[in-house]
């Protein structure tokens, strides 16, 4: 039997979206995007880079500096300025503990003088073009570091190497078109690592290799069209990965096998035209997936969701050619059971119906 589409629609109750976050610690935003522990106050420090109590700016420069936590640190916001390098640590308040240079005028960063205070350095959106491969060698103690909308088009593989308590890393935004194969092996700890909108095209599995505690990948929006087995096979704490925006013709699953922990995956706007059987095997903990804007996605075959147990909320949106689903895509390849997800939308593709036993679980 055949019922309309919209009719299923109806029976399906939408559950709240399942939101997949993770943080290293509780954690507030400050200007600029830099992450900073503890609540903010609203005070001024009258500091060398700093506004005077009289909201006044001194020689150096019309930064804002606020004190939060319970330690005496200091966040510093030097953004839209026009620096041309990073204030030196004379005229910075003392313990300054989040520095952010966003959008101003450093287009090359040289090494950073001494500092085992700073822990987030924002200097996204300075038109940056070169990082010496020593930049970060003598700020040990760096926790998060925001390197996004620059022209970066390359990386010194030793240029993260002093950062081994690094947590967050974001290279989003630039031009890098190749990963040197051990840029990460000191970055141990990283927890987050974003390197969407880059013309990337290809990731040795050896680049991954170091990163065993990050849960946050963010791949989208390049140009990889492959991925070498075994590229995620070391990180065992995987939780989102975003490869969405990417040239893959087929599920990259030979590099997704070991990524037991996954729980999120966006494959949306790549060229993928087939999704069957083997596409998501052995994925055993994803709860979410999303296939949106698949302009080559035509059908989903039978038992293509077979091993996804856990699986709570599929989205497959603005697909214009897919116009087929197996009324068995959802069957359980082991025991022929239904699996219980709580969302499934449909929206904007060319299904006009669906069999009844394509979504039995909504009743």
């Amino acid at each position: 039997m055949v019922a309309p589409l919209g009719l299923l629609f109806l029976l399906c109750l939408t559950l709240p979206s399942l939101l997949v976050t993770a943080a290293v610690a509780p954690t507030t935003s400050v200007p600029g995007g830099a992450l900073a522990h503890g609540r903010p106050i609203s005070k001024q420090y009258d500091g060398l880079v700093c506004k005077s109590a009289e909201n006044k700016a001194t020689a150096t420069g019309n930064c804002t500096c606020l004190p939060y936590g319970e330690d005496d640190e200091q966040q510093v916001d030097c953004s839209h300025l026009h620096f041309t390098s990073l204030p030196i640590n004379a005229h910075l308040p003392s313990r300054t503990s989040v520095l952010n240079m966003n959008q101003n005028n450093i287009s090359r960063l040289v090494k950073l003088e001494k500092n085992d205070d700073i822990k987030h350095l924002n200097l996204a959106a300075n038109d940056m073009t070169e990082i010496d491969h020593f930049a970060f060698e003598q700020t040990k103690n760096l926790i998060s570091l925001d390197l996004s909308y620059n022209h970066l088009t390359k990386l010194d593989e030793t240029l993260f190497d002093s950062l081994e308590t690094l947590q967050s890393l974001n290279l989003s935004y630039n031009k890098l078109e190749y990963l040197p194969n051990d840029i990460f092996k000191k970055c141990d700890r990283l927890f987050e690592l974003r390197l969407a909108h880059n013309p990337l095209k290809q990731i040795n599995a050896q680049t991954f290799f170091f990163l065993q505690q990050v849960e946050i990948l963010d791949l989208s929006q390049n140009e990889i069209f492959s991925l070498e087995s075994g590229t995620f096979h070391s990180m065992g704490k995987l939780d989102t990965l975003d490869l969405s925006g990417n040239d893959f013709e087929s599920v990259p699953i030979n590099a997704l096998r070991n990524t037991r922990k996954l729980t999120t995956l966006d494959l949306s706007s790549n060229p993928i035209r087939t999704i069957n059987e083997a596409s998501f095997h052995k994925l055993y903990s994803l709860k979410e997936l999303i296939m949106s804007d698949m302009k080559a996605l035509v059908e989903i075959q039978k038992k293509a969701f077979s091993s996804l147990f856990n699986l709570e909320r599929l989205t497959i949106q603005h697909c214009p050619h897919l116009s087929y689903i197996d009324p068995y895509a959802f069957m359980g390849a082991f025991n022929h059971s239904w699996m219980a997800i709580r969302h499934v939308s449909f929206r904007r593709n060319s299904l006009s119906t669906l069999s009844e036993r394509t979504l039995p679980f909504c009743e």
